[in-house]
């Protein structure tokens, strides 16, 4: 399935980083990525193989230029990118010597070079790319600018939500897929690979499928040969890319007969989501909304059972910035996608894990999962 983004929509986005590059006093910002989305946000285009990478050079004025590893791609590039000019150099370091000549040609070699390798979660540049801009470009100052593309990332236009969205839909169907096979002697194998033939059949791009039976034991994990066993609370979180956007979702099921003390666990997790979907305002911190959650577990005296962070931003990556942090003073704003995903753990009692992506509005937050699923016939 393609969402497209406008051309229009990739020239804004260059717009506007130049006008941060100008108050910034940047004469240039190199985005350079291998899997995380930095040069597909400014250039529509993901390197996509395993062993590609690809760069895009943006001066505080004129047109942006694409830069790609392989020639065999050029085609695919031309087909994907808004960008008119793009190049295939080689190895990173043969394209940090084209970046820094076409930089030479510009004028002003001892400007101001913003730096953008990846994010919060990978620094991708690697060394011998660097290594290469500093010898070329000896008397310029590089500087680190991820937190600008960050930012520009945080608020999705429309289109970008739109892909989401179908991202969700699909994701669901995941989990519906999960419901009718989660029983007793049923391997967690066969749970994930059924799950991922509904994902593959209804256009998922890329996916990951990861599940963990019995909750109490273990949260979250890739699947195994082993069989469930009856009174088993069973985590199944599903991450889908549609369109080139992502969305997260995250649940628990039971295999029949199960114990009421595992059951009231989900239920714990599951009222603690729908608290935090209605703490979500605009103009409160990430840290404010990681402070609610753990004041709701502190209040029914589980904060110590707590065994992950409350969520993060979910868009061209799985995960971005921000995130559902104590740490985390990003301003919640509308239009920002988020992960919200509490979870406790309480060992040989029950363990849950319940969440998915929302849409922060100016009044209300969406959800756009349907997570009634998780209680559906266990009340």
């Amino acid at each position: 399935m393609t969402i497209q983004i406008s051309i229009e929509e990739y020239r804004s986005r260059i717009s506007a980083l130049q006008k941060i590059m100008l108050k910034q006093g940047l004469d240039h910002l190199i985005a350079y990525s291998w899997k995380r989305g930095q040069t597909k946000y400014l250039a529509g285009y993901f390197p996509n193989y395993i062993a590609n990478v690809a760069a895009v050079l943006i001066s505080k004025s004129g047109s942006p230029k694409l830069f790609i590893r392989f020639p065999f791609d050029l085609e695919r590039a031309a087909h994907e990118s808004w960008i008119s000019e793009i190049k295939a150099s080689g190895d990173p370091e043969d394209m940090a010597e084209d970046i820094a000549n076409g930089i030479l040609l510009y004028g002003n070699p001892r400007g101001k070079i913003g730096i953008v390798s990846g994010d919060y979660l990978m620094d991708e540049m690697p060394y011998s790319f660097y290594a290469k801009l500093k010898q070329r470009l000896p008397e310029s100052e590089l500087i680190d600018q991820r937190p600008t593309i960050e930012n520009l990332r945080l608020i999705k236009s429309k289109a970008e939500i739109l892909a989401v969205r179908k991202a969700a839909e699909l994701a669901d169907e995941g989990l519906r897929t999960a419901k009718k096979w989660v029983r007793a002697g049923v391997s967690e194998w066969q749970i994930v690979s059924s799950i991922e033939t509904t994902l593959r059949e209804g256009g998922a791009e890329h996916h990951l499928v990861v599940i963990a039976a019995p909750g109490s034991q273990k949260l979250i994990g890739p699947p195994t040969k082993r069989k469930l066993e009856i009174n088993e609370d069973v985590i199944v979180e599903i991450a889908v890319e549609v369109g080139g956007y992502w969305s997260q979702v995250a649940a628990v099921f039971f295999t029949p007969p199960f114990s009421e003390e595992r059951l009231q666990v989900s239920r714990i997790v599951y009222d603690a989501y729908k608290n935090l979907i209605d703490q979500i305002k605009p103009g409160m911190t990430c840290a404010d909304l990681a402070r609610k959650a753990k004041n709701y577990f502190d209040n029914l005296g589980l904060s110590d059972y707590i065994e992950q962070d409350f969520g993060h931003g979910i868009g061209l990556d799985m995960p971005e910035p921000p995130r559902i942090s104590v740490k985390d003073e990003t301003i919640i704003q509308p239009g920002m996608l988020l992960v919200v995903h509490p979870a406790l753990r309480i060992v040989n009692k029950g363990g849950a894990f319940i969440g998915g992506t929302v849409v922060v509005g100016e009044k209300k937050t969406e959800e756009l999962h349907d997570l009634s699923i998780v209680m559906e016939g266990v009340d």
